[in-house]
This record gives structure tokens, sequence and C-alpha cells, in this order.
């Protein structure tokens, strides 16, 4: 197994249980938090396992993500003076928030990319 394709799962492994940490933390606070990083778990186990359906569904649950984060940043930056920004507790400016989330959102792209490369398509042929 490549050193990529081991990288690409676990760093979707590291993802989902950061979410799931994150809707675990706000369930103790009685707060429903749904995080869609949570469904990146069973993909990174399955991507693992080197099914070929893995990468459909990976695709998917990407680009969910997408469309739930360019829409968090536009509500971010449209309504910034109505509503505070806050990052792990701390009050942060609406830009830094912003910039924090585009961060996040082009290392998923960057995981989602690794998904097409040829050492994936040998590790899911197998």
């Amino acid at each position: 197994m490549s050193k990529r394709v081991v990288f690409t799962c676990l760093a979707l492994l590291f993802i989902g249980l950061a979410a799931t940490a994150e809707s675990l933390s706000g369930l103790s606070r009685n707060t429903v938090n749904f995080n869609l990083g949570m469904l990146f778990i069973p993909i990174s186990i399955i991507l693992l396992m080197g099914w070929k359906s893995a990468r459909t569904a990976a695709g998917v649950v990407f680009a969910i993500t997408y469309v739930a984060q360019a829409l968090g940043i536009y509500t971010l930056l449209a309504f910034r003076h109505a509503m505070p920004a806050t990052l792990a507790g701390m009050q942060v400016s609406a830009d830094f928030l912003a910039i924090y989330m585009v961060m996040y959102l082009a290392f998923l792209v960057y995981l989602n990319w690794m998904l097409y490369t040829d050492v994936f398509d040998e590790h899911l042929e197998r």
C-alpha cells in the first residue's frame, strides 16, 4: 500500500474523528450539532479496504461538504455584522473565520484530488 493512500485515508479518518468529537462535545452541552465530517470515518475505512464504490461515496460526501462550506462562508461574510464569529470559544473576526474555512476547504479539495491519482487507481483495482 502506498504512502499516499495511507496519508489520505488517515487524514480523512482524522477529520471524521475530529468532527465526531465536536458533535459529542456539543451533545454534552445539550446542543445538537451534526457535523458532516463524521461521514469520513466509514469512508476512510472502506477506502483502506480497497472497495471501488468508496471513491464514489467519498465524492458524494465531498460534494455535500463543498456546498455546505460555500454556504457557510457566504453566510458568514454576508451577515458579518449581525452575528458574532467564534472559533473554539474565542471571539474572532468574521474575515479570519472565513479564511480558516477556505483553508479547510482547500485541504479537502487536495484530499479529494488524491483519490483520483494513479496510486489510488492501483489500490482500488486490486
